[in-house]
């Protein structure tokens, strides 16, 4: 196996681990991504992270527009799936971000949301695959990922822990290194929202490296979490 992510980048960090959730925030605009990738860097973050997804397969022309797109002038007369089309970046588009992390010395991550894009990213050589919650119990996508034997970040927000549980079990199977987030999927999300207690039955049940994908507006919850074990903290950027 390559290097391990998780071993070898997260846990051999000196400081917690921080990843800059860039996610669709570029807008699609490869030069805005440039400036918040060299932005993240200048701000401390130890990584960036895209997401990688083909809209015509995963959104539904059906799909309802999330409060804050709905309350967004910019977005008023279009449709959920024609605002995440265009905020859509290609694998080629994702490769140059790639190589321009690297000449800035920040590590790049990037979330798969179907299959087809978990594919091209393995072929781009991904470090390690992030997992959205939203794919916690897509059992033939874990199943897919798990066949890459990469490193696995699983985030769980709005999963029961049965399904938790069936998710690490398809890791552990495949003897992918697995870290878990707590994750408490609102945009955003309140702080007496954050469940940092889940951190520490995490640790305790699946013997395995946590993290914290934040959602809040707020630094407090990172830094509690942090004193609850967690290793790396995801925020959005």
């Amino acid at each position: 196996m390559k290097n391990n992510f998780i071993k070898d980048k997260i846990l051999k960090s000196k400081n917690p681990y921080i990843i800059a959730e860039i996610g669709i925030n570029h807008n699609g605009d490869l030069k805005l991504a440039k400036k918040m990738i060299l932005s993240a860097k200048k701000n401390g973050a130890s990584c960036v992270k895209f997401q990688k997804f083909i809209a015509d397969d995963y959104i539904s022309k059906f799909a309802q527009k999330a409060g804050y797109q709905k309350n967004d002038k910019k977005v008023t007369k279009k449709s959920q799936l024609e605002i995440i089309k265009s905020c859509e970046l290609n694998i080629q588009q994702l490769k140059i971000l790639k190589k321009f992390s690297k000449k800035n010395k920040i590590d790049f991550l990037c979330t798969p949301f179907e299959i087809a894009s978990l594919k091209s990213l393995i072929k781009l050589n991904i470090e390690a695959i992030k997992i959205s919650s939203c794919n916690l119990n897509n059992i033939p996508f874990l199943k897919q990922a798990a066949k890459s034997k990469l490193p696995i970040l699983l985030s769980t927000g709005m999963g029961e822990l049965k399904e938790v549980k069936e998710a690490v079990k398809i890791f552990k199977k495949s003897n992918s290194p697995l870290l878990l987030f707590q994750c408490t999927s609102n945009y955003p999300s309140k702080v007496e929202n954050a469940n940092l207690s889940v951190i520490s039955s995490y640790k305790k049940l699946f013997n395995c490296p946590v993290g914290f994908s934040d959602h809040t507006s707020s630094m407090t919850p990172a830094i509690v979490s942090v004193a609850k074990g967690a290793v790396v903290i995801e925020k959005h950027f």
